[in-house]
């Protein structure tokens, strides 16, 4: 009997082994390279991310002692104008490794895992296995990118999740699927929690999906009568998970988040991000977000492929192709929403990044036809990324921070850029000495009180005071003069207002350390103090760092 005929591999399969391998290897690559600068980078949190960071110990505070009661109240109660799962996740780490910022960064090796998962998976589904891997080398290889996933900010976990709520999407074949529209609804609640933007970065694609759906009609996949339920009425599916998590924190705080965030893109908040001077924000994504070498070399292959996808197609049929329109609405509203916006802050930016590096990669396999000179060009493209990578991934060399290449407008080159740069420990000024002066100087009592802090620096700050404080059980809650409060008597009325027991001023900064538009009346009050006309009194000088001083004044006695 002859033996039986053994299956022949399925054609591919090789490079989607190969594929899967690589993506497996970069990431543990990114992870180890990672770890290493938490460990060599002391440069110490600033304002936001110590904010989240103090809000994690207090919800780590509450679940340690197993008070459910202060726990649900400080999850209820965070932020109020940011929304709270940046706070939240750390948690697990905090348990398994003790609280710390370490573990709290932990996080974004969550993210990053999920990031490149995610990103393969969409980018191998739209296009194929090699589109799915070069994407991702190139996503983690823009500096807004691995330099926020250095640090405890909101965005690049924000850009995470569009990544798995937009696979969500594809997977879901038109909404027909009901456990992909159950899972959209999961992940838009996640995404809300994360940030209240997220929907800007989905709302494209949603549409193009809805839209496609509505034309040609949408089958139920044969699943169980509920996940059948979800898959003809997508809507429900999607929006009763989703009010269900983010309403757990957006039912105490929906106002607030709403004006703030309309104050932070349009209004008075935005344009104080704005300094004299300052580049586009269009300008400043080229050179610190995306990179001008990968700009560059997408504006050239981009045509170029774009060329021949019209020449073997024709426009009619291009720009009514569902994969080009999913990813125009990925890309497009977003950008719209931030050229109309005052605010120039570029991480906000990220979660258009990945569609960048799918519309880079796929540029590149759809050139010509033969997959190993797409492979090279594919590879020595990433050549001076990945340098720009290892520069601002390690501990600097002497004199490296003058090295800076530039052509016209635009950045070739820095050693530092907005959200990338070399580990180091600006700003470890032993600011813990603050906070220990005055629990000294304090009266233990159970009821809380306050010190305010006439001084908003990137390194001495309210937020960065309350962090520090924060990781024992404190009754002190630092917090500033008001938010870019620009009357000295209104910001007298709040000290008064909060009974404010100690107020800590600053010394030593020159005007052009020290941001305008939050430090408009620090003089004034200072003014005051000099004058006798508060009712503080003198106590304690903190020296810090060249020649800045803490200077610690306490409420006198009535």
């Amino acid at each position: 009997m002859s033996p039986e005929p053994q299956p022949l591999p399925r054609p591919g399969a090789a490079r989607e082994a190969f594929c899967w391998s690589a993506l497996a290897l970069f990431t543990l690559f990114l992870l180890v390279v990672n770890h290493y600068y938490y460990l060599k980078n002391t440069r110490v949190p600033i304002q936001d991310e110590a904010w989240y960071l103090e809000t994690s110990l207090h919800l780590y505070h509450g679940l340690a002692d197993r008070d459910l009661d202060r726990f649900v109240y400080h999850y209820k109660t965070a932020f109020q104008t940011k929304a709270p799962l940046i706070s939240v996740l750390p948690l697990p780490f905090y348990l398994l490794f003790g609280p710390s910022r370490w573990s709290a960064l932990q996080v974004n090796g969550l993210f990053l895992v999920v990031s490149n998962l995610w990103l393969f998976l969409l980018a191998r589904r739209l296009f194929s296995a090699e589109v799915g891997l070069a994407a991702v080398v190139y996503y983690q290889t823009m500096p807004l990118a691995f330099g926020l996933s250095r640090t405890l900010m909101v965005e690049y976990g924000l850009a995470a999740l569009v990544l798995v709520w937009l696979y969500c999407l594809v997977a879901s074949d038109g909404l027909s699927r009901g456990v992909a529209n159950f899972m959209l609804g999961v992940v838009l609640g996640l995404g809300l929690l994360m940030k209240v933007i997220f929907p800007v970065f989905i709302a494209g694609p949603f549409l193009v999906v809805w839209l496609t759906r509505r034309r040609h009609g949408a089958v139920p996949r044969a699943e169980s009568p509920f996940w059948r339920s979800c898959a003809r009425w997508p809507l429900a599916a999607i929006a009763l998970p989703a009010l269900a998590i983010a309403g757990s924190w957006y039912a105490f705080n929906l106002i607030h988040v709403l004006q703030f965030a309309w104050e932070n893109t349009f209004g008075q908040i935005a344009s104080g991000y704005v300094a004299p001077g300052q580049s586009s924000r269009l300008l400043l994504v080229i050179n610190e977000g995306i990179s001008s070498y990968y700009t560059t070399v997408v504006a050239v292959l981009g045509f170029a492929a774009l060329a021949a996808a019209v020449r073997r197609l024709g426009w009619k049929k291009l720009v009514s192709n569902e994969r080009a329109l999913l990813l125009l609405g990925w890309l497009v509203p977003p950008m719209l929403v931030m050229a109309a916006s005052t605010n120039r802050e570029i991480r906000f930016a990220i979660p258009l990044l990945p569609v960048i590096a799918i519309f880079f990669a796929v540029s590149i396999f759809h050139l010509g036809r033969r997959r190993g000179w797409q492979a090279i060009l594919a590879l020595l493209i990433v050549i001076f990324p990945l340098r720009l990578f290892a520069e601002l991934s390690f501990p600097a060399r002497a004199h490296s921070h003058d090295n800076t290449i530039q052509w016209g407008p635009f950045l070739i080159f820095r050693h530092v850029m907005a959200w990338a740069h070399p580990p180091d420990s600006q700003g470890a000024w032993d600011q813990q000495r603050i906070v220990e002066a005055i629990h000294r100087m304090d009266t233990p009592e159970a009821e809380s009180h306050y010190v305010v802090v006439g001084v908003e620096h990137p390194y001495f700050n309210a937020n960065l005071l309350n962090y520090l404080d924060a990781y024992r059980r404190s009754n002190l809650h630092f917090t500033s003069l008001g938010y870019a409060e620009s009357s000295a008597d209104r910001a007298i009325e709040r000290i008064n207002k909060l009974d404010a027991r100690f107020l800590v001023m600053a010394e030593g900064f020159h005007n052009f350390e020290l941001s305008d538009f939050l430090n408009q009346i620090n003089g004034g009050i200072q003014h005051r103090l000099d004058q006798g006309q508060l009712p503080f009194r003198f106590r304690a000088r903190i020296p810090l760092d060249g020649g800045i001083q803490a200077v610690i004044y306490q409420r006198e006695a009535p």
